[in-house]
């Protein structure tokens, strides 16, 4: 999966760690059709954001602008699988999409 990990162009620090998130994901398909929608909130992660930071902490220096990714929670169905001219958008209420090509590995 190399160059999979798109943070964007800035990074939001919340207020509140702890409010939970709507997370939206959307594929499109290189013609521009909508192949998979989906949606979460961070409020269902099994652990909490400050208990998953709080582990990664406890016994391993984390220098400053380490950042924790937990994914989306969304698995899209098996007969969703990218392809190269595909477009996939991560959107968080609050904070905006997250839009991203997908290209083959070179």
């Amino acid at each position: 999966f190399a160059a999979c990990c798109a943070i964007g162009p800035a990074v939001l620090v919340p207020d509140d760690p702890g409010a939970p998130l709507e997370i939206s994901v959307r594929i499109w398909d290189a013609a521009g059709e909508l192949v998979n929608e989906d949606g979460t909130s961070t409020g269902k992660l099994h652990r909490t954001l400050e208990e998953l930071a709080g582990w990664c902490v406890r016994e391993n220096p984390v220098p400053d602008g380490t950042v924790l990714l937990t994914g989306t929670g969304i698995v899209p169905p098996d007969e969703v699988a990218l392809a190269a001219g595909y477009r996939v958008e991560v959107e968080v209420e609050g904070i905006g999409i997250l839009a991203n090509p997908v290209r083959a590995a070179s």
